[in-house]
């Protein structure tokens, strides 16, 4: 819940920002804090109070004291679009966690895994709804040991992933200069 005080104080911020050219963007209210970022890297945020209640009813603990047992695989014959995507999942979890996800092109990967993209995430998702998404459309889904991103067209699997870095982890991106938010979730479960 917002009070009318510091909605007043991050107007007055985005309106002296505006004024003197800074760099900004104000975070919406239904997502979350509200923030004005100016470029310069990212936020880091403290974690959410039921995170240890969160992690006990997970279906999947992604990390665990920033730790991990995840790897993020893509097709062997992955685009270069999805190999991005996979590399900027890596780095918006390493930000969060504090875990080092690796980035893996095999066929099957040993433990769990963040399929981005691969033969078996489209298998999780299910095949027909995997067809039937349209380009820039992206489901994600959580079996098991497997967390599957699939996207439609050339640049679904990316949006798969933005999507899923907004929603479970609370990233958010304010400008192409580099503002950009990332809440710590050392202890990691959806």
């Amino acid at each position: 819940m917002f009070h009318m005080e510091q909605i007043s104080t991050a107007f007055a911020k985005a309106v002296m920002a505006v004024c003197f050219g800074g760099l900004f963007l104000i975070a919406a209210l239904a997502f979350g804090p509200l923030a004005v970022a100016f470029a310069g890297g990212p936020v880091a945020t403290a974690p959410d109070a039921s995170a240890t209640d969160a992690l006990a009813a997970a279906d999947a603990v992604l990390s665990r004291g920033g730790r991990t047992e995840w790897s993020i695989a893509v097709a062997p014959d992955a685009s270069p679009t999805d190999v991005f995507a996979a590399e900027e999942l890596q780095l918006h979890l390493r930000l969060s966690t504090g875990a080092e996800f690796p980035i893996v092109s095999n066929a099957v990967p040993k433990g769990p895994a963040i399929e981005v993209g691969t033969a078996k995430a489209r298998e999780l998702v299910g095949a027909d709804r995997a067809r039937a998404l349209k380009d820039e459309e992206s489901v994600y889904v959580q079996k098991g040991g497997r967390l599957a991103i699939v996207g439609g067209g050339r640049t679904g699997n990316a949006y798969g992933v933005y999507s899923f870095l907004e929603r479970e982890l609370g990233c958010r991106w304010f400008d192409a200069a580099g503002g950009q938010r990332v809440s710590r979730h050392p202890d990691l479960a959806i």
